[in-house]
């Protein structure tokens, strides 16, 4: 009796973490009619509620430019991510990110499986580089020669449970940079700045200013992308008297897509995001089922 007792408690509970997650993400657009009523993100939690799998197909944020497929799978200590594999990327390799906690640092690592540069010469001997068609290589060989690249490192500091600083580094052409987190007299961020690390000058600069229903970011370019230096960036998120975020305006967006998001809530919950251009014509949509 006790056992059964405990099995149906853990249903309820399960029940309610399912209630109060989200559980997929259906997107409607007006503008792609193969996309209308399509389900483009899937979510799974593990019975403390943490998440544990999500299922990207062709799923977009309503401010990003890209779409993108593959599935996450997250791993956990006590509650504490330690590590994430994204996998099934199409035409792409697996990514892994690895994450290390040492007092007020957290060091975040990640690595992309990919196949060796040199792979033709490795297996030469057993295909024959005389062959007619040169050296034709196996499925099975492709897999097993494949190695982990860092892709990135970044280490984030922490004082007083607030983040000052992230140190990143990459092992390609971009830039190492650094960035720089100021608070106000109440603990809310003011100022985030990255600079480059080789020539320690300033790529951008945000400022945040708050007001009783709006919170605005400003971003100020001081290096040149594509040869030219973007213009400044705005941010506006408008809260209600719950401080909930009923709407975002983004403007001169470099990474993000310009308009208007606005967000819809039943019982507390987010039940709909929809993205709109400047004019008010609707764009995207987000629906989510929990």
């Amino acid at each position: 009796m006790k056992y059964i007792l405990l099995f149906f408690i853990l249903i309820g509970i399960n029940g309610i973490y399912a209630q109060n997650k989200v559980q997929k993400i259906i997107e409607l657009n007006s503008l792609v009619d193969s996309l209308d009523n399509k389900t483009v993100k899937t979510f799974e939690y593990d019975q403390n509620g943490n998440l544990v799998k999500e299922d990207y197909i062709n799923f977009m944020p309503l401010n990003s430019k890209y779409r993108n497929t593959g599935t996450w799978i997250h791993e956990y200590d006590n509650g504490i991510i330690q590590k994430s594999l994204k996998i099934n990327r199409p035409e792409k390799d697996t990514i892994l990110i690895e994450y290390k906690y040492k007092g007020n640092k957290k060091k975040v690592t990640t690595e992309e499986l990919v196949t060796r540069s040199k792979l033709k010469d490795s297996v030469a001997d057993k295909y024959g580089i005389d062959s007619e068609n040169g050296c034709v290589i196996a499925p099975e060989d492709l897999e097993f020669y494949k190695v982990w690249i860092e892709r990135e490192n970044k280490t984030i500091i922490r004082k007083k449970g607030k983040i000052i600083k992230e140190k990143v580094y990459f092992n390609h052409n971009t830039n190492p940079y650094d960035l720089i987190y100021e608070y106000d007299t109440n603990g809310r961020i003011s100022t985030l700045t990255q600079i480059n690390r080789k020539t320690k000058k300033i790529n951008w600069k945000e400022s945040y200013t708050y007001n009783e229903n709006t919170t605005v970011r400003e971003r100020e370019y001081f290096i040149e992308y594509w040869n030219k230096i973007p213009p400044k960036e705005l941010e506006i998120k408008y809260f209600d008297e719950n401080r909930k975020i009923m709407r975002i305006e983004l403007t001169n967006s470099k990474d993000y897509i310009d308009g208007v998001i606005e967000i819809t809530y039943e019982n507390g919950l987010i039940s709909k995001k929809s993205l709109t251009d400047k004019n008010g014509n609707s764009i995207r949509e987000h629906k989510y089922i929990y």
